[in-house]
């Protein structure tokens, strides 16, 4: 039920309530570069929504963030996270495709 009322909340919002993806990585190769180079200023985030979607692997045995990236790729409306258990991971995370680690800037 969680999960069904944050649809909700997402699609009846209109894309300049959120803090896409995309408003993030600008010209930068992927999200994680555009971290460091394309901080938003807080005055630019203010007043908008950020939705992460989270490892459930663990639930599951689908990638789902694997899913996600790949079907969404620049119409993304969620950053992704990837679950580390050590700071080691944080630089290599596992069970997340080339392209959906290079995308990860939230871990869990």
């Amino acid at each position: 039920m969680p999960i069904l009322i944050c649809l909700i909340v997402i699609f009846c919002l209109q894309k300049t309530d959120i803090f896409l993806p995309a408003d993030l990585r600008q010209n930068s190769e992927n999200l994680r570069a555009a971290a460091f180079e394309n901080r938003p200023s807080l005055e630019t985030i203010k007043g908008k929504f950020v939705y992460v979607l989270t490892d459930c692997t663990i639930l599951n045995k689908r990638k789902p963030l694997n899913e996600y990236q790949e079907v969404q790729k620049e119409d993304a409306v969620c950053f992704i996270s990837s679950r580390v258990s050590s700071v080691k991971e944080v630089y290599h995370l596992k069970g997340l495709s080339a392209l959906s680690a290079q995308n990860v800037v939230f871990t869990t």
